[in-house]
């Protein structure tokens, strides 16, 4: 399980805490509905989760391949 939360995954994790921090507290997003809203932030964990898990693969494998 620890492999899965690389930093750059919790990073992704982090920033959509984040903005779903300030959708709760503040009235930035107060003419966005609910749904889409979930449904962005849904969308922006998933594919910032793939990038974030294709850039721990590179950067393991140039590593391996130094050695």
């Amino acid at each position: 399980m620890k492999m899965f939360f690389t930093p750059y995954v919790r990073i992704v994790f982090y920033f959509c805490a984040l903005i779903f921090i300030v959708y709760s507290f503040s009235d930035f997003f107060q003419g966005v509905p609910d749904s889409t809203f979930f449904s962005a932030v849904i969308t922006l964990l998933v594919i910032g989760t793939i990038v974030a898990r294709h850039l721990d693969r590179k950067k393991s494998l140039k590593n391996t391949s130094q050695i």
